[in-house]
């Protein structure tokens, strides 16, 4: 993400991720629909609103990044979602988002052996991406793909999912379990 810059987190729970994108120098901002994290991360003193990413409750062209971890798969209307990161950012801000990768190595194993692949046994996931999904939603949106990297392995951390990159040397791009995509807006 980098540092000087103004940062939302869509999805920010109870700012964890937040703090850690503050310690870099930037300006960040949250938003989640989880009055309870909100709370949380107010009292932690972040900028945080309950809100969802249907109506981000942020003005227009106000940020240089939109971060959005793990929150994507959770929303029915993602094109809308999308439209509404690029509302919130400036032009030429980048969008990244995480998420699974329903074409992943693990999730294609799952499936040749009759099992439900994992993304889609969380009942909470009602949308599924692969590189190629991913790519098409976010130009529709008026995003251009920058980079969609992935990884391997993943650890969650307190409700966050962070990355482990030493082995993704092993699988290629498009065979990783997790994706991250970095969108810039048009």
């Amino acid at each position: 993400i980098g540092s000087g810059k103004k940062v939302l987190d869509a999805g920010c729970s109870d700012g964890q991720v937040m703090e850690m994108i503050a310690k870099n120098g930037n300006d960040v901002f949250g938003f989640d629909l989880s009055k309870n994290a909100v709370e949380t991360a107010k009292k932690r003193g972040l900028k945080v609103k309950t809100g969802s990413v249907l109506e981000i409750p942020f003005e227009d062209s106000s940020f240089d990044i939109v971060f959005c971890s793990h929150v994507i798969e959770h929303i029915f209307d993602t094109d809308k979602a999308l439209k509404e990161f690029c509302r919130v950012l400036r032009k030429g801000g980048k969008l990244i988002i995480m998420t699974e990768n329903l074409n992943s190595l693990k999730e294609r194993m799952l499936f040749l052996f009759g099992r439900t692949p994992t993304v889609m046994a969380d009942p909470s996931h009602v949308k599924f991406f692969n590189p190629k999904s991913m790519k098409a939603a976010l130009s529709n949106a008026s995003f251009e793909v920058e980079k969609i990297k992935g990884t391997q392995i993943a650890f969650p951390i307190k409700g966050h999912c962070f990355f482990s990159h030493k082995w993704d040397f092993l699988f290629p791009e498009w065979l990783k379990e997790k994706m991250i995509v970095v969108a810039i807006k048009k």
